[in-house]
């Protein structure tokens, strides 16, 4: 007859393998590895590196990827959206120590129609537009809708962090909002 003891070390080896396997396929260390292989310091850095490797929505237009993953979106090389680029900037600068912010540009209809993201750096915020290819300028350049305000918000998530960190915990988020990736 086995201990209980015994039974418990085997339990916690299990849980060993399967937090380690996940998390050795999760979002997080392939985008550590994106860091690590383009050598991204800084977010500047990143905002060149995903404006050289990713298509826009201008470019190739493949439709919005509603909840999509970050390993999904850089993977499946899809026609990012403003909102889609400005989420991946903001993972890879958080992974690189900073903290970030998506900006959703409301107009008078109350409806968000343009994001970005800013990156604190040197307790300064820093401007990047994914879409339009534009750094630290004003919301309203080149908006083509009647602007009303910025809404903030801190991004990415406690729960984005957890869930890109254990790829079957993504796989079960992802399953259930019925999404890619």
């Amino acid at each position: 007859m086995q201990s209980k003891g015994f039974k418990i070390g085997i339990l916690l080896l299990v849980l060993g393998i399967i937090s380690s396997y996940n998390w050795y396929n999760s979002d997080y260390t392939f985008l550590r590895e994106i860091i690590s292989e383009n050598d991204l310091q800084t977010p500047d850095d990143v905002y060149a590196f995903i404006l050289e490797t990713t298509p826009s929505t201008k470019e190739k237009n493949t439709g919005s990827c509603l909840y999509c993953s970050p390993k999904y979106l850089m993977e499946e090389n899809l026609g990012l959206s403003c909102d889609e680029g400005a989420i991946l900037i903001a993972h890879l600068s958080y992974l690189l120590g900073y903290d970030s912010r998506l900006v959703d540009l409301i107009g008078t209809d109350g409806i968000a129609h343009h994001t970005l993201v800013e990156v604190k750096v040197d307790n300064t915020w820093q401007r990047y537009d994914y879409l339009f290819e534009r750094k630290n300028d004003h919301y309203t350049a080149e908006v083509n809708f009647e602007y009303s305000h910025p809404s903030y918000r801190t991004f990415p998530k406690w729960y984005n962090k957890v869930i890109y960190n254990f790829s079957g915990l993504k796989y079960l988020v992802l399953k259930f909002r019925g999404a890619k990736g």
